[in-house]
């Protein structure tokens, strides 16, 4: 398999090197762009959607003040844990 890269001239594929590949003999080309993954990519593309709604919020108290309204419980060896927050299932895990 020979790899290279190339550019496209309206009509024609130019190789962006010379390629040592016997004449007349047929192949299979795959094209595949060399832009950038975030360019692509439509998880990346809704980076700092809703941004505003957060403008005059202090993130860090924000997060604080959800914590607050957890419950917590830990075993006698605190091994095992267990989270309660409204509106969700409890959350049970081993340290």
């Amino acid at each position: 398999m020979v790899r290279l890269t190339a550019h496209y001239d309206g009509k024609v594929l130019i190789p962006d090197e010379t390629v040592d590949l016997p004449t007349g003999i047929p192949l299979r080309v795959t094209v595949q762009t060399d832009e950038p993954v975030s360019a692509m990519d439509p998880i990346e593309a809704l980076d700092g959607l809703g941004k505003e709604l957060w403008k005059d919020i202090d993130s860090v108290e924000y997060q604080r003040t959800e914590r607050e309204g957890w419950e917590v419980f830990f075993t006698n060896d605190r091994s095992l844990w267990s989270v309660q927050v409204p509106g969700i299932q409890s959350i049970r895990g081993l340290e």
